[in-house]
């Protein structure tokens, strides 16, 4: 709702001219062009029109330009259309950015609750009986965020984060009367690692029609580092980009080598049983039964191709320093699971000691993508429409655990 500005700047006796309004001994400058205020050598955004040679505003504006001039605590109800007054309970509000991340600081004056949402390209945090009459518009030069609104109802403050596509998630800090939000960029949280299994004179399973395991594999992991890449921007490396063989020692240098904050390997199951079915999401752990045993061994057979000796002390090691990290893969292995086997045969999350996942000092998980062995699973799995869609739904999974981190 617009207001003609000199008949409400005149209540509060505040003198409005054509380009300025004054009170006692301040002084505001108005830009129409840019469509902004000037106070004390900053600027602030306001909405206005001009009609009939006058000059017409906004309520938040007008508020904002009253407490500015007059130091009174005057809000504008968007949803009533009012202005109303209230004590000023958030006390201060910091924002910092960052390349990559950006810091919202909440400090109050009393004990506050918020609420969080999302509204199409925004971020709302709403804190209820929360009113800061200080900015009614922050600008962002941040990748994050491109610019922060704020409104107000009687109810409390409104913080609309107007979020750039190279957004992420945010984590929630609260203590005591300070609240702090940190908002995130998928690109800095570190590097994911997708490992197409097996590849070169390694074909890994051969199933029904001489479809190979390691050509399946290849073409579900570029699609998922493509869509953490260009729909979530994530850093992604792949440990083969085609058809040639990786040893198990080289792909654990690589997530080494990229200080890697996840490692995803992707590969088919193969049973002697033709209508075995469904995917399945391992971490590294004991295998506990013979059916884990048989994946373990099926997947562990790369070992012949390596050149080098297995060291025992190198795995005892390795395993060691795993454990560190096996709370973290059950949750990778929990949300990439969950969302593979929507409309599949649930074979649930399971723990058996890859090779492949050994030397990789962060959260790992296998993934067996179905049964190779399985004509009606073969022919799926070689299906381009449904490499894209289990490819989305692993990086689904993918982004919805490194939610989780970052909000723990």
């Amino acid at each position: 709702m617009m207001f003609a500005l000199d008949s409400i700047l005149s209540i509060y006796s505040i003198n409005f001219k054509k380009n300025f309004a004054t009170y006692k001994n301040d002084t505001i400058y108005f830009n129409f062009e840019e469509s902004t205020f000037s106070y004390k050598g900053k600027k602030f955004k306001m909405d206005y029109k001009m009609e009939n040679n006058k000059t017409f505003l906004d309520g938040n504006s007008i508020a904002l330009i009253i407490y500015k001039l007059t130091s009174n605590p005057i809000f504008w109800d968007y949803k009533n259309n009012e202005f109303f007054r209230a004590i000023e309970t958030i006390k201060k509000f910091e924002f910092i950015e960052g390349n990559d991340s950006c810091i919202l600081n909440f400090y109050f004056s009393k004990s506050l609750n918020e609420q969080v949402w999302f509204d199409e390209n925004s971020l709302i945090i709403h804190i209820k009986d929360g009113f800061y009459p200080k900015y009614n518009y922050i600008n962002s030069n941040s990748e994050v965020i491109d610019s922060i609104r704020i409104f107000h109802t009687k109810e409390g403050a409104f913080f609309k984060i107007f979020i750039t596509t190279k957004y992420g998630s945010y984590k929630r800090i609260k203590e005591k009367n300070v609240l702090k939000f940190v908002i995130y960029s998928y690109g800095n949280f570190g590097y994911i690692i997708i490992d197409p299994g097996h590849g070169g004179e390694d074909p890994g399973a051969i199933g029904k029609w001489g479809i190979k395991e390691k050509d399946i594999t290849l073409s579900v992991s570029k699609k998922i580092a493509d869509i953490l890449k260009k729909e979530y921007g994530f850093k992604v490396i792949l440990t083969r980009n085609d058809d040639y063989f990786v040893s198990l020692k080289e792909r654990a240098e690589i997530a080494r080598k990229f200080n890697a904050k996840l490692f995803v390997s992707i590969h088919c199951n193969y049973s002697e049983v033709d209508n075995a079915e469904g995917p399945e999401t391992y971490f590294l752990s004991t295998a506990r039964t013979n059916e884990e045993r048989a994946v373990e061994t099926l997947e562990n057979s790369v070992i012949k191709y390596e050149v080098e000796d297995n060291n025992l002390l190198k795995f005892i090691i390795s395993d060691i320093l795993q454990n560190a990290y096996l709370k973290e893969s059950q949750k990778l292995a929990f949300f990439i699971h969950q969302k593979i086997n929507k409309d599949r045969k649930d074979r649930g999350i399971k723990q058996a000691g890859f090779y492949v996942l050994r030397g990789v000092y962060s959260p790992s998980v296998l993934v067996e993508l179905g049964f190779i062995s399985n004509p009606k699973e073969a022919k799926l799995l070689s299906d381009e429409k449904y490499q894209d869609e289990i490819s989305k739904k692993i990086a689904e999974g993918i982004k919805a655990y490194v939610d989780w981190y970052i909000r723990r």
